[in-house]
């Protein structure tokens, strides 16, 4: 009887196999749709994947021999394969292919366990339409799937098709050959499956031409594109180096022009040299030689030879800074400047009869009164005496109300008024100023028209000729008195400058709020502080006990070790040479030779020893070596050292 498989049909047992035919109504869901199917379709099979759902795979055995044109296989089992199988233990053979359909075997050497008793069982498991014989031992069965069969398959729970009792179990002892021959696959013959199979190829691999012949389509437009994209670069390069080139040609030529009108100019404007030059690289050259050149321009008025007073004015910085150009604008000459010209040591420029410009702060501010807006400027005798013409002093800053004021003299007269005594105020707003000097009073008005005129009040406003020079060998007061600062009185004044005290300004503000920041850090900075020194605390008290409990487990161990020692009375050393190092012996020439009171060896009778020397480095063993060889008890371990060299005598 022809029967299909469940997966889990390997648990039912032999009386629900015989009762198979005529008791579906009790049988499991998967039992009942096998009965049922027995009846319209009996060669029922399930093809779904090709890993057989609930029978193992594990069992592939033999060996598969596969003659396509034949439409025929042979599974060959050796004895090996198939021995120890009981019932219900299957057999698989390697998946069989053939023109491109799938199907597997299972052999049951010893039957199923819905087989009867002394029967084999054999199944397929087929992937597509076909007709088939299986053969065995001389047994052979017919098995027919239909397109009906198929779709009943994935309906339903069933895997296998085949047959409980296909034939008596063979002969174990020999190989078992299971042949398995088709007589049609998918409705076509030999003929049409050898043809279908060579079309397939070509069906490939002209699949694989039209793919090969896109993808190189592809390949070349992506090339096309790569070209013309390198194409604009070499083209946008090409442009930019020309681009280039044409720039700096321009700036050359601009620079030839540049350098010719320079040149043109210095040609036309005759520099001044220098009158005399002390030519050195370096002071450390100097020092070392010793020797340093002087060397004077030969058309210079300058007479070095000849004795005289001279007043030296240095200007002194980095190269490239300004000094000659400095020079030039201050005196009026045309020394060599810019990064063209260098100078090397120290170049001197004589200027004959003329006063250098000077500006000297001398003099006190005493007696200065907010209240009535007046000050005196008090100058002694020796901060004039040495003025000359064009020579100007300039008071300390004199501050009243917020404002800030200096007042310039001319001792000996400005350059343009020469014999008389000028007075300048330096104001930064408009005011009325009387000045008293060497009683003679006169009045200065800054007014905003004035100012307008100025730089924000940087020029200052004076009298050129004041008075006559007076006498410089006495103290001059100068004394100036305000009639109003921005047309505002004493009073005014003062009360803007209370209103101003006591309103909070920006800085107070600013002030404010980084005393909140400081105080918030310094509150973090201390709740840090108290958090680092309890940990540091806590560390240390666990640095403590741990320091305790080590001190008392030494104590122990020491005790212990001391009761070890009482107890084990020590076996001495009979002699020793006491000596700390060998160096220490060969320079003092001195060796101590100690020996044990209760030592039997007699060292001043003469005797024949035979010496046996351990040694070793610290704590190796070496006396724990000589008490286990010769039962003996001498000192040993970390608590215990010598020194020279000890002996006992056994």
């Amino acid at each position: 009887m022809e029967v299909s498989l469940p997966p889990d049909s390997s648990g039912i047992d032999a009386t629900d196999a015989v009762q198979l035919d005529w008791q579906t109504d009790v049988l499991p869901i998967a039992m009942r749709t096998e009965a049922a199917l027995s009846t319209t379709c009996p060669t029922l099979a399930r093809c779904q994947c090709e890993e057989v759902p609930g029978i193992s795979m594990d069992n592939v055995r033999g060996v598969l021999e596969v003659y396509p044109l034949n439409l025929e296989a042979t599974w060959r089992l050796d004895t090996a394969d198939i021995a120890g199988k009981g019932k219900g233990d299957q057999v698989v053979s390697h998946e069989l292919r053939l023109w491109g359909y799938r199907c597997q075997l299972y052999f049951y050497p010893q039957g199923h366990t819905l087989a009867s008793e002394g029967f084999s069982s054999l199944y397929i498991w087929p992937s597509t339409i076909a007709a088939l014989d299986l053969e065995m031992a001389g047994t052979s069965h017919h098995i027919n799937i239909t397109q009906e069969t198929l779709k009943l398959m994935k309906e339903t729970n069933l895997v296998l098709r085949g047959h409980h009792d296909f034939c008596k179990i063979p002969d174990m002892s020999n190989p078992v050959e299971i042949h398995v021959k088709f007589k049609h696959i998918d409705g076509k013959d030999v003929k049409t499956l050898a043809e279908k199979a060579a079309i397939r190829p070509r069906k490939f691999q002209e699949a694989a031409t039209r793919i090969q012949a896109l993808w190189r389509g592809v390949e070349a437009r992506r090339r096309e594109k790569l070209r013309h994209a390198e194409e604009r670069r070499c083209h946008r390069q090409s442009r930019e180096l020309t681009a280039a080139l044409h720039l700096q040609l321009a700036w050359r030529l601009c620079q030839r022009r540049l350098q010719r009108r320079w040149h043109g100019r210095l040609v036309q404007v005759q520099s001044t040299p220098y009158d005399a030059i002390l030519a050195f690289e370096s002071l450390s050259q100097f020092l070392s030689t010793g020797d340093i050149r002087f060397l004077q321009h030969a058309e210079s008025k300058l007479q070095v030879a000849s004795a005289a007073r001279f007043r030296i004015v240095a200007v002194v910085g980095l190269f490239d800074k300004g000094k000659t150009f400095l020079i030039n604008k201050l005196f009026g000459v045309n020394l060599p400047s810019g990064k063209l010209h260098t100078t090397k040591g120290l170049s001197f420029l004589w200027i004959e009869e003329r006063r250098p410009f000077s500006m000297m702060e001398r003099g006190v501010i005493v007696d200065v009164d907010p209240v009535k807006l007046e000050a005196t400027w008090r100058l002694e005798a020796a901060d004039v005496a040495d003025t000359k013409n064009g020579e100007k002093i300039v008071s300390p800053q004199l501050q009243l109300w917020r404002h800030s004021f200096r007042i310039e003299i001319y001792p000996c007269g400005e350059h343009t008024s020469e014999g008389y005594f000028s007075v300048f105020v330096y104001a930064p707003v408009k005011a009325l100023i009387d000045i008293d000097l060497a009683g003679e009073t006169q009045r200065l008005d800054i007014t905003e028209e004035a100012l307008k005129r100025t730089k924000n009040g940087a020029l200052g406003w004076g009298i050129k000729k004041f008075c006559r020079v007076v006498d410089l060998t006495n103290p001059l007061d100068i004394r100036v008195r305000f009639g109003h600062i921005e047309g505002k009185g004493s009073k005014l004044l003062s009360e803007e400058a209370e209103v101003l005290r006591r309103k909070p300004t920006e800085a107070i503000k600013v002030q404010a709020l980084w005393r909140g920041v400081e105080t918030r850090r310094r509150e973090a900075l201390r709740r840090a502080e108290e958090q680092r020194r309890r940990r540091q605390s806590r560390e240390l008290n666990a640095a403590l006990c741990l320091q305790l409990a080590w001190r008392l487990y030494q104590q122990r161990l020491q005790r212990r070790w001391h009761s070890k020692m009482v107890q084990a009375q020590s076996t001495p050393y009979d002699a020793i040479l006491a000596f700390e190092s060998l160096s220490q012996f060969l320079s003092t020439g001195e060796i101590r030779f100690l020996q044990h009171a209760e030592s039997k060896l007699q060292v001043a009778s003469a005797a024949r020893f035979r010496i046996v020397a351990v040694v070793g480095l610290f704590d190796k063993g070496k006396t724990f070596l000589i008490n286990k060889l010769f039962g003996v008890n001498l000192p040993s371990g970390k608590l215990h050292t010598t020194k020279g060299l000890s002996f006992l005598w056994i």
